[in-house]
């Protein structure tokens, strides 16, 4: 098999490095892991664009399917991705992989283009990209980078999880949280590295700041940003999907629909699975309407543990199975309309996402690394593998009894045109030089 070789647009790197080069100031590496980061990423690289600060969008090829990368399409941003790495394969396949690219991209930079100053890349969130590049980087040349959405740290509630089921879900949102340290795999461990490795760290919320002070980082290197969540979330309700969610699935348009999709490892094992599907089906057969998005991560599980008959009973209850939605749009003009009472996810983009349109969300994990959305101002609520009864009656109380999540009042996390003031942060930041700089390195 041939390996994919990384490429890059001669012209867009030669033309942000003789800016730099100009300008004496630093080149910043925006690195696009996974599709959250081609959602999240589009509002600051053009907040990057609007204030005339040199950057390169290098596109790590973590994610490529089409249905996974559509957004830098939809938000207007495939024009300025410049540096193609093309690292793909197993989690551990592409740690070395990732490694070797870095080398790469620091000698075109360095040695074909000559930039004179610093090269920082900026990473986000959880990803391994996000986890590695800074490891790489900084022993390429002992320059640190930033990181943009630090300091998620994942909360569990600590709740007797066999009381009353209606009691358990409405105390989350005044009981005492829980940090874990090592959850969700392997995004957990991912923040924790891509932190260690940065001088400048960009922090959602105050419950993200106060992770990073606790873990010993400066209050100087924190800033307080907001979430690109509501950039794009803003962003993307202006634009008109190639088609309609609704013209796509017809059926969407009848009755109330919630809206389902997971894809974390730790629910993909038999025993989260299982209860999973049949919370599902006992919900169906008290009149429950289900659309359930298929992910790469569900379909692989389904095969492995030889689920398909208990899948196959969840169709016949009447679930609606759908591949992934290809446009952002169509996710966000689903979730937007009357026919979406909610979602069902374990996925954290969604947690952010609902909370900014309003929508209750009910998240499938025993924690949560967004657990401002459950107790600062509730729109989440957990829903865990305690029972497929468990399930079931949760996901009446929340969406159909409207018992839990009744807040109504108009505040909201995450901030407004939060790219453009991380990019206005950049354009006068003062970067610490690396500490191999005149060093012989070998």
């Amino acid at each position: 098999m041939t390996e994919n070789k990384p490429y890059y647009n001669k012209e867009i790197v030669s033309r942000q490095i003789r800016q730099a080069n100009e300008t004496q100031a630093p080149l910043y590496l925006i690195f696009i892991g996974t599709k959250p980061c081609y959602i999240k990423l589009a509002s600051l690289i053009h907040g990057m664009n609007q204030y005339n600060v040199p950057f390169l969008a290098i596109d790590v090829g973590q994610h490529y399917d089409q249905n996974l990368i559509s957004a830098q399409h939809e938000l207007g941003f495939s024009n300025h991705i410049s540096v193609y790495l093309k690292v793909q394969g197993t989690l551990t396949a592409r740690t070395p992989l990732l490694a070797h690219r870095i080398n790469w991209l620091f000698d075109l930079l360095k040695k074909e283009h000559r930039l004179n100053g610093q090269a920082i890349p900026v990473v986000s969130g959880d990803t391994s990209t996000a986890g590695l590049v800074p490891v790489f980087w900084y022993l390429q040349e002992g320059g640190t980078s930033i990181h943009v959405e630090a300091g998620l740290r994942s909360y569990y509630p600590d709740v007797d999880w066999s009381s009353d089921v209606e009691e358990v879900l409405a105390i989350q949102s005044t009981c005492e949280w829980k940090m874990i340290k090592d959850a969700p795999f392997p995004e957990g461990f991912d923040t924790r590295i891509a932190s260690v490795g940065c001088q400048l760290l960009f922090a959602p919320e105050e419950v993200n700041r106060q992770n990073l002070l606790n873990e010993g980082y400066c209050t100087s290197s924190i800033q307080l940003s907001g979430s690109l969540s509501s950039d794009a979330v803003q962003a993307i309700k202006s634009v008109k999907p190639e088609k309609s969610v609704f013209e796509e699935y017809p059926f969407l348009s009848e009755g109330k629909w919630l809206r389902v999709d997971f894809h974390r490892r730790e629910n993909m094992r038999p025993a989260e699975l299982k209860i999973l599907l049949e919370g599902l089906i006992m919900y169906m057969k008290e009149g429950g309407k289900i659309v359930f998005v298929m992910t790469n991560a569900v379909k692989a599980a389904l095969a492995q543990y030889e689920f398909d008959s208990l899948f196959a009973t969840a169709i016949k209850e009447g679930m609606q199975v759908t591949p992934l939605w290809p446009e952002y749009a169509q996710v966000i003009e689903f979730i937007n309309s009357d026919r979406c009472i909610g979602i069902y996810t374990d996925s954290g983009g969604l947690q952010e996402e609902s909370h900014i349109l309003n929508v209750k969300c009910a998240t499938y994990r025993w924690n949560t690394d967004r657990p401002e959305t459950v107790n600062v101002i509730p729109s989440n609520v957990l829903v865990p593998p305690v029972s497929a009864d468990f399930i079931k009656t949760s996901l009446q109380l929340i969406f159909h009894e409207q018992k839990v999540l009744t807040y109504g009042g108009e505040k909201r996390l995450y901030g407004e045109q939060v790219g453009l003031n991380i990019a206005s942060c950049l354009k006068q930041f003062s970067p610490v030089n690396p500490v191999l700089e005149n060093v012989i390195s070998y």
